[in-house]
C-alpha cells in the first residue's frame, strides 16, 4: 500500500509526504517520503490512485492542482499541473481505469462552486489542461469523489440546488464526456462529504455524513455516518444549469460542531429588495458577530465564520444561534463551538 498526507514538519510551509506499507502492515518508510515541498507554500488534501504500475498523487495549492507520478519504490518520476479557479481549496479526488487517471475537484470559475474534472494518461500528461465541467447545476456543488465502475467514471458530490444539501452524481466516459446525472441521496436533512469506492461487478459503495432527527424512536437531531450500496442509475444529461425560482432558506452550518471554522449557506428569493441580515448570537441572546447586513441579489450564498466576534476575538466554547432575516422572512438555527 501507499499512504499519503500533508505534513507540517517544515516550519516555512506544508508539504506532501507518503510511505509504503506492506500487506502485513509494516511501515516501510517510517520517516516518510517527500513527494512535494516548496518553501512558503501550503499544499493540502492529497489523494491517490494506483493503475497497476504507478501511483498518481494529487493535491492542491491555492488556485491550482498539482500532482506527481510515483513508482512502487516511492520515487517521484514526473509532476503534473492543472490550472483551475478556486477561492480556497479544491478538495480533489482521483481514480483510475487501470491505465489512465481521472481527477475531480470543486471549481469557482463561474462564481458558484461547480464540479470539474481532468483526465491524465499513464505517462502523466494532462489531457484536459484546464479541466471540463462535470456539474454546473444551480447553487453550489462541493467535495467531489470518484470511482471507476468498470466502464465509466462515477462522480458524486454534495449538492446545494435544493432546500437541503443532497448527494448527486454523474457518469463520465473515459473520453471525458458527461453521459448523465442523477440524484443519489435526497432524504430530509443535510448530507455532506460523500466518499465512493467500487465493489464487485457494477456495485459501488458510497458513505457520507447525514442528518438524522431520531434513532430508534429517540430524538437525535445530529449527524451520523451512512452507507449506501447502489448501481448508478441512468440519469438526465445536464447540458446547462437548471433555472428555477429560489425560495428563502437557511441551511445547517457545516461542520457542526465547529472546531475552528464553519460555513453557512442560504438562499435569497427573487423580487426581494429588503436588507439581508445574518447575525450570530450566544446562548444568552447577546450579539456576537454580524456576518451580512446589505442588499443582495437573488441567489445562493455561502459565508464562512472563523469563530471570532465583531472585535476579532476568539469566542468561548458553547451553543450559538445564527439568525437570517430578509424583510419579514426569518430563520434561526443552532450550532455548537468546541475547541
Amino acid at each position: 500500500y501507499f499512504v499519503v498526507w500533508h505534513d507540517r514538519r517544515n516550519v516555512s510551509g506544508i508539504g506532501i509526504y507518503g510511505t509504503r506499507v506492506s500487506t502485513s502492515g509494516t511501515v516501510l518508510n517510517p520517516s516518510g517520503i517527500q513527494i512535494s515541498y516548496v518553501q512558503d507554500y501550503v499544499e493540502l488534501y492529497p489523494t491517490i490512485a494506483f493503475n497497476g504500475e504507478n501511483y498518481l498523487v494529487v493535491w492542491n495549492r491555492p488556485s491550482n492542482i498539482n500532482g506527481a507520478i510515483v513508482d512502487t519504490t516511492g520515487q517521484v518520476i514526473d509532476s503534473i499541473f492543472i490550472a483551475c479557479w478556486i477561492a480556497t481549496w479544491s478538495h480533489p479526488f482521483v481514480s483510475t481505469n487501470g491505465t489512465n487517471y481521472f481527477i475531480v475537484w470543486q471549481d469557482e470559475r463561474n462564481s458558484d462552486s461547480d464540479i470539474y474534472g481532468a483526465r491524465v494518461d499513464s505517462s502523466g500528461t494532462v489531457l484536459d489542461t484546464v479541466g471540463f465541467p462535470v456539474s454546473t447545476a444551480e447553487g453550489d456543488q462541493a467535495c467531489p469523489t470518484v470511482a471507476f465502475d468498470g466502464t465509466d467514471y462515477i462522480v458524486l458530490w454534495e449538492d446545494y440546488r435544493n432546500v437541503f444539501t443532497d448527494i448527486y452524481g454523474a457518469r463520465v466516459s473515459t473520453a471525458g464526456i458527461v453521459l448523465d446525472t442523477f440524484a443519489v441521496v435526497t432524504q430530509e436533512g443535510n448530507q455532506f462529504s460523500p466518499v465512493l469506492t467500487k465493489g464487485p461487478g457494477e456495485k459501488l459503495l458510497v458513505t457520507y455524513s447525514g442528518f438524522v432527527d431520531s434513532i430508534n424512536t429517540r430524538p437525535a437531531n445530529t449527524m451520523r455516518i451512512w452507507g449506501s450500496l447502489f448501481i448508478p442509475p441512468v440519469g438526465v444529461k445536464e447540458d446547462k444549469p437548471i433555472s428555477k425560482p429560489l425560495s428563502f432558506s437557511l441551511r445547517q452550518n457545516f461542520p457542526n460542531p465547529i472546531f475552528s471554522e464553519t460555513q453557512i449557506t442560504y438562499s435569497i428569493p427573487g423580487n426581494s429588495n429588503a436588507i439581508t441580515d445574518l447575525k450570530i448570537y450566544n446562548a444568552t441572546g447577546r450579539l456576537v458577530k454580524t456576518l451580512v447586513n446589505k442588499n443582495q441579489l437573488t441567489g445562493f450564498y455561502t459565508v464562512r465564520w472563523d469563530c471570532r466576534d465583531d472585535k476579532g476575538k476568539p469566542i468561548p466554547n458553547g451553543i450559538y444561534f445564527y439568525r437570517l432575516s430578509v424583510g419579514e422572512k426569518i430563520a434561526v438555527k443552532k450550532m455548537v463551538v468546541i475547541r
